[in-house]
C-alpha cells in the first residue's frame, strides 16, 4: 500500500496521457480518503498547465500522522516501537518512507487551487486535518464542513449541497464551464469499466500482476467528440 505516495506518479503519468490525447483538455483532480490523499500528493508534483484545480474529501496530512492517530484511537497503542517499525519494513518493501508521504507539505507548494471537503464526524481521518491542510495550503481555496458526515459520507451526506459546491468550485476554472456536461467517458483498461457518478467523472481502476493501482476519479472536459 503506497499511502497516496507512490499513486501521486500513477495520477502524473496519467494526466500526461490524457495531455497527449487531447492538447486542449482540461482536468480537475478530485479523490477521496486514500484517493484524496493521492490527489494532494500529485498536486504538489509539477503538471501539465492543463490541470485546473483539485478537490479532495477527507485526506489525511500524511501517511505517518494519520496511521500514528489509528493506532493510538483504534488500538490503544503508541507510535513506538510499532509505527517504526513499520516503517522500516515499508522503506525496505516499498521504497518509501511513512514520513515521505506527506500530504501536508505538497498542498504547501502547489499552485492549484484547492478545495478541502471533510465530514465533521470523520473517527478514522479526524477533521481537524482539514484545518492543517487548509491553513498549509497557499494558493487559490476553499474548504467545505460537511456536518454530520462520518468518513467517506461527506457526499451522501452533504447530497445535492456538497456537489453544487464541487461543481460552483471547478465552474471558475473551467474555460468554458456551460459546456461541461458534453463530454464524460469511461476508459476500458484490461477489459474492464468501472462505472461512473454522473457525466465529466471518469473513474479509472487499473489492475496489474504487480499491484493494484487506483486513479479515483479524474475530471476531463475536452472540446473533442470522443
Amino acid at each position: 500500500m503506497g499511502m497516496g505516495w507512490h499513486d501521486r506518479l500513477d495520477i502524473k503519468e496519467w494526466i500526461c496521457w490524457l495531455v497527449r490525447q487531447y492538447p486542449d483538455s482540461e482536468i480537475v483532480l478530485y479523490g477521496v480518503s486514500m484517493g484524496a490523499a493521492a490527489v494532494m500528493m500529485a498536486a504538489g508534483e509539477k503538471l501539465p498547465s492543463n490541470v485546473k484545480a483539485a478537490v479532495e474529501d477527507c485526506g489525511y496530512t500524511s501517511a505517518w500522522s494519520v496511521l500514528s492517530y489509528q493506532m493510538k484511537s483504534q488500538f490503544h497503542l503508541p507510535a513506538f516501537p510499532f509505527l517504526y517499525c513499520a516503517d522500516f519494513v515499508t522503506r525496505i518493501r516499498a521504497g518509501y518512507g511513512m514520513k515521505e508521504a506527506d500530504a501536508l507539505k505538497c498542498v504547501a507548494g502547489t499552485r492549484l487551487p484547492m478545495f478541502f471537503i471533510h465530514g465533521t464526524e470523520d473517527r478514522f481521518v479526524p477533521f481537524e486535518m482539514m484545518k492543517e491542510l487548509y491553513d498549509a495550503c497557499r494558493s487559490e481555496k476553499e474548504c467545505l464542513a460537511v456536518a454530520g458526515a462520518a468518513h467517506v459520507q461527506a457526499a451522501l451526506v452533504g447530497g445535492a449541497e456538497y456537489w453544487d459546491r464541487v461543481f460552483r468550485f471547478v465552474d471558475r476554472y473551467w474555460k468554458d464551464s456551460r459546456q461541461r456536461y458534453r463530454f464524460w467517458r469511461l476508459i476500458p483498461i484490461n477489459g474492464r469499466l468501472f462505472g461512473y457518478l454522473k457525466p465529466m467523472i471518469s473513474i479509472i481502476n487499473i489492475k496489474s500482476n504487480v499491484k493494484d493501482l487506483t486513479l479515483h476519479m479524474v475530471y476531463c472536459y475536452t472540446n473533442e467528440n470522443i
